[in-house]
């Protein structure tokens, strides 16, 4: 403890304020405020007047306090620096001990997950998290939903749905599959994960968000025979492979991909391809 950190001082604004001091940001008229539990620092954001009168309360409860000795063995709150009295809760893994509205209050407002004790860097463990959403009313769905996002912040294989507030996760792939949302139903491709674009690779998707003409010239120059656009709606269309038969994935036509002639079903299509002239000349340059 530095020469700037005061007993008791945190757990009297919690106690006069509120978990989350949004009590005194609204009081003194702040813009913002944030307390890091763990570095015992409190920031606060608003116009000179706002800060001051914070910082004037700050130190009416200093005073107050004032100077508080305590015995060698007393036990002391590592969020506020008090001595820990009635209400508490000790942590299930190390034992060490913090005031309930401490805990409650760090645990609330922190972001970084995994937590661990403050004075010990030992990790907390579930029944410390079921203790606390005992105590405060839907505590459960924050504190998970914290903890969810963590988990797939740390690793690459995993993703949210990127449909907006969906809060599904899913598996990123290689392969391109699709990810069907049990929750919001939107089709997701596992590669790039973007809504799916049925027809369409990842690049060429890529490619057209957002599309310029450059764009597309550069892409229609890049591979003449295998890119195209439909005759029938103007989509972009990619070939990767298989007959000459190809259905848009936008407009559903069905069309010969070698002379682009569109017709009504995939049949006709197929009749068409022995008597299409370009095969002809195909034929004739082989």
């Amino acid at each position: 403890m530095d020469d700037n950190e005061k007993t008791g001082v945190l757990r009297e604004l919690l106690n006069e304020y509120g978990f989350d001091l949004e009590k005194l940001k609204i009081f003194c008229g702040l813009t913002s405020i944030e307390l890091n539990s763990r570095r015992h620092i409190l920031t606060v954001r608003g116009s000179n007047m706002a800060v001051t009168k914070c910082h004037e309360i700050i130190q009416d409860i200093k005073m107050k306090l004032g100077d508080i000795v305590y015995e060698e063995n007393t036990e002391l709150c590592p969020v506020c620096f008090d001595q820990i009295v009635n209400e508490f809760h000790r942590l299930e893994y190390c034992g060490h001990a913090y005031c309930r509205e401490c805990i409650l209050h760090w645990f609330q407002t922190s972001n970084d997950f995994p937590l661990y004790c403050i004075t010990c860097e030992s990790p907390l463990v579930l029944e410390d998290i079921y203790w606390a959403t005992k105590e405060v009313k839907s505590f459960d769905v924050e504190i998970y939903q914290k903890a969810l996002t963590a988990f797939v912040n740390k690793r690459d294989n995993i993703s949210h749905c990127p449909s907006p507030d969906c809060p599904m996760i899913y598996r990123i792939s290689n392969d391109g599959t699709v990810f069907l949302c049990p929750l919001c139903s939107n089709s997701i491709c596992t590669q790039c994960q973007e809504l799916y674009h049925f027809g369409m690779s990842c690049n060429l998707n890529k490619l057209f968000k957002g599309d310029s003409d450059n764009n597309l010239k550069m892409w229609m120059q890049a591979d003449q025979n295998n890119h195209k656009l439909c005759p029938s709606c103007s989509a972009p269309i990619e070939k990767n492979g298989g007959c000459n038969h190809m259905t848009c994935w936008k407009c559903k036509c069905h069309m010969c991909w070698l002379c682009l002639q569109v017709f009504p079903n995939a049949i006709l299509v197929h009749d068409h391809q022995r008597i299409c002239p370009r095969e002809q000349n195909l034929l004739i340059t082989f």
